[in-house]
């Protein structure tokens, strides 16, 4: 599972606006690669859907000011999700933390904010992130327990 949140900004008249992704790796087609490092770029898995539907800067041809990714096995995705960001917006608030990656158990965070992009600080961008990412996590869940149905019905004798 791959979850990820964008600031995003067209180029032509500077409107910014976050965008959020959510894809599954659950066939064979898509399988969730050995490194969970690797799918953002390589291996992102089965595209479900994106927040807003209907965005204000369509997707392509923007600079991204900042983004947050949080990939973890379809069947070990939990609701508790944000339970395991706390740490990381800890010390991103302590450090002022631009750019990062963290593995927390089977969950693999990366967060990055541009020079670009004007900030009071990285912590409030981190929260900006979350909460945009927060309308896909009730989905993620759903699809996780699919994931772990299919994986118990792949077990039974």
């Amino acid at each position: 599972m791959y979850l990820t949140a964008q600031r995003v900004q067209r180029r032509s008249d500077g409107e910014q606006e976050i965008h959020a992704y959510l894809h599954v790796h659950d066939a064979e087609a898509c399988p969730f690669p050995e490194a969970k490092e690797d799918v953002p770029l390589s291996a992102p898995g089965r595209f479900v859907c994106e927040l807003p539907q209907h965005p204000r800067v369509a997707p392509g041809g923007h600079d991204v000011l900042s983004y947050m990714d949080i990939v973890v096995n379809d069947a070990l995705w939990s609701a508790r999700w944000f339970d395991r960001l706390a740490g990381i917006r800890a010390q991103i608030g302590r450090d002022a933390i631009q750019h990062s990656a963290w593995t927390l158990g089977p969950f693999y965070v990366a967060f990055y904010v541009s020079s670009k992009h004007e900030v009071d600080a990285p912590a409030t961008e981190f929260d900006a992130l979350v909460l945009a990412m927060s309308g896909l996590t009730s989905l993620a869940s759903a699809l996780s327990e699919v994931a772990v149905d299919r994986w118990r019905g792949r077990r039974a004798p």
